[in-house]
């Protein structure tokens, strides 16, 4: 009753307008009012792609367009798709034609003719997800489960918003849709949040420095020499490469892919004293807060079939084979993070770094009914762990709108790509 109330308080106050199948004229649309949601009723079966429809819009006259996505002309890969698993780094970059826009980004401004800008934010709500996509129409929106079973009901597909600057129409276009039905209570803006105070100071990332090649007399070292310093670091983040992990196709330390976990625990061999003691290094060498990277899906490669963590046996299940993520309800959910989390809380750790979150959504894709609400229940879970035993998260490799979608209360999120000591190409490109 609740959603219906919302939908109906939004139709009278001329923020919704209801399309069915068919293109969708923004041109017409945007000549009676300045923001609004479209929406729609959906009834059918995804198909393959975990589609239930996809409609062509069609845009007034513009000059110019800015598209919001990762890995787009610039990257290690420019010819990598990035959706539905995110990537590493947002690039709003310039575009003369949207046909040649690539699938999943996360929202796109257009220079109008006459003058205003527009803004297309594409809505993921808690049952069904919006995003992009350049074929077979110049831009075409895209609205789905990423599931395979039978949908029926009310889905937000679209915020949109025209004013007189690109910094307006956004925040128009990202207003209305926290009052989307299917989104209201879920996304909190940034101006409603605070700041964390711990990134108002300078910090330092194991990351940077070693890669995944990390072990406690190293970082002790560098917290030593941290400590020596006259560089004012008063935050710093131990990285990937302390987990309990099994490597699934290579066993250089320095690379981290496809890595499934064993246990929440740190790894036996390169942190035998375990991360309390790390903590107390960094408080000794003048360093106020201690954050930990942690992965969203427990590694790389989820949790492995021969993982430690046997409480959680009873909520955790193959999205393909030999890969094990929670089962797609909240108690899975919440029990996951809930065990995820402790670890980090009793080891005196002030703020985490969360990586590989759009992932998440590509592993349950054809793996679940539905893997859009699947995926925005993990991200659910893991705000309202986090918030209730941190001071602040850092959000990486979360460039969906799923996840963007899904954050209630982290304020920050990593957008650029990485930054390692030593290489100038990449050095260029961050």
């Amino acid at each position: 009753m609740e959603t219906k109330r919302t939908q109906e308080e939004l139709s009278t106050s001329q923020e919704s307008i209801h399309i069915d199948a068919g293109p969708i004229d923004l041109g017409v649309l945007i000549r009676s009012r300045d923001r609004f949601i479209v929406m729609a009723d959906l009834s059918g079966v995804p198909d393959g792609r975990g589609v239930l429809q996809e409609q062509e819009l069609i845009l007034p006259d513009y000059r110019s367009s800015a598209y919001f996505a990762g890995a787009q002309r610039f990257g290690i890969d420019p010819e990598r798709v990035t959706w539905p698993d995110g990537c590493n780094q947002l690039q709003p970059l310039v575009y003369e034609r949207l046909a040649d826009l690539k699938e999943g980004g996360l929202m796109v401004l257009a220079e109008l003719s006459d003058g205003r800008c527009l803004c297309l934010l594409p809505i993921a709500g808690r049952e069904a997800v919006s995003w992009f996509g350049s074929k077979p129409h110049d831009i075409t929106l895209r609205v789905g489960t990423l599931g395979d079973a039978m949908y029926q009901g009310h889905a937000d597909l679209l915020a949109v918003a025209v004013a007189e600057c690109p910094a307006a129409a956004a925040s128009n276009a990202w207003s209305i849709a926290t009052r989307a039905p299917t989104v209201r209570g879920w996304l909190t803006l940034r101006q409603n949040k605070t700041f964390p105070r711990i990134f108002e100071r300078l910090g330092w990332c194991s990351w940077e420095a070693f890669r995944a090649d990390i072990d406690e007399g190293k970082l002790r070292e560098t917290f030593r020499g941290i400590g020596r310093s006259d560089v004012p670091i008063k935050w710093a983040i131990i990285d990937d490469g302390w987990l309990d992990g099994l490597s699934t196709r290579h066993t250089d330390p320095r690379q981290c892919d496809d890595r499934a976990l064993l246990s929440f625990t740190s790894n036996p061999d390169r942190f035998p004293d375990g991360l309390s003691s790390l903590v107390d290094s960094m408080h000794r060498a003048g360093i106020e807060d201690a954050g930990l990277w942690l992965n969203f899906n427990g590694y790389w490669e989820g949790l492995h079939a021969t993982h430690q963590i046997r409480e959680l046996d009873s909520h955790l299940f193959e999205v393909k084979p030999g890969v094990l993520l929670p089962r797609p309800s909240q108690e899975s959910s919440r029990a996951f993070y809930d065990t995820m989390l402790l670890g980090a809380r009793h080891a005196g750790f002030s703020f985490l770094k969360v990586d590989n979150q759009a992932k998440n959504l590509d592993f349950y894709a054809s793996a679940v009914p539905n893997a859009a609400e699947a995926s925005a229940e993990n991200s659910a879970s893991l705000e309202a762990v986090s918030a209730a035993g941190f001071d602040a998260m850092i959000n990486c490799m979360a460039h969906n709108n799923v996840c963007a979608f899904s954050t209630v209360w982290s304020a920050v999120t990593r957008c650029s790509e990485d930054y390692l000591k030593g290489d100038p190409w990449r050095a260029k490109m961050h």
